[in-house]
């Protein structure tokens, strides 16, 4: 699977994230075909949840997204 191209966004504390979505295939305990992971200098979230046009988000809606499960 080819993956996405990174995006990025600034949070509301100016926080830098890197934001791909990679096959579970390459992650521990999958829930689901694809993961969405949200990097930063300091953390690492990994969204199982998330809309197909994830792309198309807001910084405000994708940085609410980052904290789902």
């Amino acid at each position: 699977m080819k993956r996405n191209p990174d995006l990025r966004f600034y949070d509301n504390s100016g926080v830098d994230w890197r934001i791909y979505e990679v096959p579970s295939s390459r992650v521990p305990a999958p829930r689901g075909s694809n993961c969405l992971i949200f990097e930063s200098d300091a953390a690492i979230r990994r969204v199982w949840n998330y809309p197909n046009d994830w792309q198309g988000l807001s910084e405000p809606e994708l940085a609410e997204l980052s904290w789902s499960t």
